[in-house]
């Protein structure tokens, strides 16, 4: 059986969708939450890219369009750190009112000047335009068609297997892993998380189960943790934040460590669950993981 025109179309009018709900999305604003879409779509679109190159290597062009949406998106990394700092430290202030009126530790957490706004305006608009006219990828030889879906899902289940157990691995040694260790766990979990929601995407008959929902918990816990702890250490070690006997440094570095330490412990009890559940994008799962055009392991 091949992989049929219904599972080339279902994977294109993913592609569509993700393109209108972004366009929606910063229609009237171009602020943090905007930028924060577009990285979420560039993730997506990437993935698309990933599933369509599991069936065939990409032409020169598609290559070339993923270069450009990984470089993009490392890009924007950065901006959306300073997003996430000024954000924690509003929090922080919000948390403690006291702040406000110490002149050793007021201040605004990330000082943002009109020209720098206008340019990352300007800068987002461009990236918006761009991601909106990437065409679909595009498999040499035709490949997406020619395929039968069979290799393509044994491809599909190698690769959540193989991050899977990747996955397993840090999760055993979750209490001793380092900041560099978690965060590259939460990157397996948002791989596993996203690539699920695609193939939930391409098949509606998949229900919606423990797993996917378990992934979904552990994806945004293990992002705060980031934020709190990776993202707002950064901003402890900055000049302006280290003043004056490191006031401030001392404030953000223990209140950082505290709001953290809240989510360690709920990661743990994830993590177990996770560890128990099944996976149901394995052979023996029946009737779970099924293409478009019906086709499935156990069918």
């Amino acid at each position: 059986m091949k992989a049929s025109s219904g599972f080339d179309e279902a994977l294109r009018q993913c592609w569509e969708n993700e393109k209108r709900t972004l366009e929606d999305h910063v229609r009237h604003s171009m602020g943090p939450k905007t930028l924060h879409e577009i990285r979420r779509s560039l993730r997506r679109k990437i993935r698309i890219f990933l599933f369509v190159g599991r069936i065939g290597r990409l032409t020169p062009a598609s290559q070339k369009n993923l270069a450009w949406m990984k470089k993009t998106y490392r890009a924007l990394g950065p901006w959306r750190e300073n997003d996430v700092i000024a954000r924690e430290w509003g929090r922080l202030l919000r948390t403690l009112p006291e702040v406000k009126t110490c002149s050793v530790l007021s201040g605004p957490g990330v000082p943002e000047g009109r020209k720098k706004r206008l340019r990352r305006k300007r800068m987002l608009i461009g990236v918006l335009e761009r991601i909106v006219r990437c065409p679909f990828p595009v498999c040499q030889n035709d490949a997406l068609r020619k395929t039968a879906a069979s290799v393509f899902l044994a491809r599909l289940q190698a690769f959540f297997s193989d991050k899977d157990k990747k996955l397993e691995r840090l999760a055993q040694r979750w209490v001793r892993l380092d900041a560099g260790e978690r965060h590259r766990l939460r990157k397996i979990v948002r791989v596993l998380h996203e690539s699920w929601a695609l193939v939930r995407d391409l098949s509606p008959a998949i229900p919606d189960g423990d797993w996917d929902r378990l992934l979904s918990k552990l994806d945004r816990c293990l992002g705060r943790v980031h934020d709190r702890d990776v993202r707002l250490g950064k901003l402890c070690r900055k000049k302006r934040f280290s003043r004056k006997k490191g006031w401030r440094r001392a404030l953000l570095s223990g209140w950082s460590a505290g709001r953290a330490n809240e989510q360690f412990q709920e990661i743990g009890h994830l993590l177990k669950l996770y560890l128990a559940l099944s996976r149901p994008w394995k052979p023996e799962v029946e009737g779970v993981f099924i293409l478009p055009d019906g086709f499935s392991p156990t069918t």
